[in-house]
């Protein structure tokens, strides 16, 4: 629209120097501007500001097509502020950054990418509107934790992506110091934190990365925030992360101790997040369950601790999630003997404690026994426990018919430990129906 790249030359002028500490005041006075601009227009104290902000993010992106890459570069790091502030991206903002990334020098290419990653950063939206306020004006987006200021805008994904992923691997001659690689990857991260499936196909140029000690900390970065969600795409890289933790280079190491974290090994930080309301339960069981696909003692134990803690705080949440996840295993016949023998271990160790929540949990343990040879003695074991703990605390629980189950699930069993706790249970069923 006529009009709307009226500041086109004054910024072209004040950004003339590019990134200097004498511009930084230029990019904190904009950022204020466009800060107060959205405060204005959502308490309805003020409208002309934010059609001025409007018009210079306009001008903004026409500054991109500048013969200066000291221009194109500071306009795409300011573009960053104004998606962060004014929750608009504007109007041809994203083609023209994936040119910039794609044809201009390091700096100017790193700035576009880091401002692409934060138009795609996805997190789910949130309205605050207020009641007064027609949704044709603002949509506004919940930040996302790990992004700068990133915003909800999961839909331009598809199209930011691809382009972040051909600058991954720029030619030396045009990337010699892997700038752009690590603003690329940085962004990859953010987009992938919360839908790693948004960045499947930059996974495996993500792990090419590695082999390259010049931006291997943003790739680390990256495969640690899809881990974040999806640990079972990054699991295998856990003992490639655990060793360079160790390494001298401090940012490769510390790259690498917040990728564990995230993907949940560090377990302290898995419960922190969770206790603290930044993950739900679901998804930290769903992290949990990933770790205990295989029998590692040591995870599985510190698996398990986390879940008798998330129990402490959200006792009725945790057994839901616990009776689900072994709803879903009887369904889906998955019997490994890893998650379902875990599951049922961290129902054991919460049956007393938690026996009264416990109610639609016995059928799902007295389905092991219905399978019989197909379960592994560790899950009978344990289920036979759990049961007898919630009887002897609810023996209404007990459903009709349990005994003539369990004696003939014991007609075919010669498994010293199970036969021996399932007589257990047996007597614990036996001596409540006397009553």
């Amino acid at each position: 629209m006529p009009g709307n790249s009226r500041y086109k030359k004054l910024l072209e002028s004040l950004f003339d120097k590019g990134l200097s500490p004498s511009s930084q005041s230029v990019v904190d006075g904009l950022s204020k501007f466009f800060g107060d601009s959205r405060s204005e227009a959502l308490s309805r104290r003020g409208t002309s500001n934010i059609s001025i902000a409007r018009s210079i993010g306009d001008s903004l992106v026409e500054c991109l097509d500048s013969p200066s890459y000291r221009v194109v570069e500071l306009s795409a790091r300011i573009l960053r502020d104004y998606v962060n502030s004014i929750f608009e991206i504007p109007h041809g903002c994203i083609k023209k950054l994936i040119v910039t990334l794609d044809l201009t020098v390091p700096s100017s290419a790193k700035q576009a990418a880091l401002t692409l990653g934060c138009i795609a950063c996805t997190k789910p939206a949130i309205d605050f509107r207020p009641p007064s306020m027609p949704l044709v004006d603002y949509v506004v987006m919940e930040p996302c934790w790990h992004c700068p200021g990133g915003y909800s805008r999961g839909k331009y994904a598809r199209r930011v992506v691809p382009a972040l992923i051909r600058n991954l691997d720029r030619p030396l001659s045009r990337d010699r110091k892997r700038v752009v690689r690590r603003a690329c990857a940085t962004a990859l991260g953010e987009i992938g934190y919360a839908v790693p499936s948004g960045i499947l196909a930059a996974l495996g140029p993500l792990r090419e990365s590695l082999k390259e000690r010049n931006g291997m900390d943003a790739a680390i970065f990256a495969l640690g925030c899809v881990g974040y969600s999806r640990p079972d795409l990054v699991g295998d890289l856990i003992p490639i992360f655990q060793e360079f933790s160790r390494i001298s280079d401090p940012f490769i190491a510390s790259a690498c101790t917040t990728a564990l974290k995230k993907i949940g090994v560090e377990i302290g930080c898995l419960l922190d997040y969770a206790l603290k309301g930044k993950r739900t339960v679901s998804e930290t069981m769903g992290i949990l369950y990933e770790q205990m696909k295989e029998y590692e003692s040591r995870l599985v134990d510190r698996s398990i601790d986390v879940i008798e803690a998330l129990a402490t705080k959200y006792p009725r949440e945790t057994v839901r999630c616990l009776n689900h996840k072994l709803d879903e295993v009887h369904k889906e016949h998955k019997w490994t003997g890893h998650v379902d023998q875990n599951v049922v271990i961290a129902i054991r160790k919460l049956s007393r404690r938690l026996s009264h929540e416990m109610k639609e949990t016995v059928p799902l343990l007295l389905e092991h026994f219905v399978k019989g040879p197909f379960a592994w003695y560790r899950t009978l074991d344990s289920s036979a426990i759990a049961l007898m703990n919630i009887f002897e605390e609810h023996p209404e629980f007990i459903p009709e018919n349990t005994e003539q189950e369990l004696n003939s699930f014991l007609r075919n069993e010669g498994r010293g430990s199970v036969v021996l706790n399932t007589k257990k249970l047996l007597n614990v069923i036996m001596k409540h129906k006397k009553r």
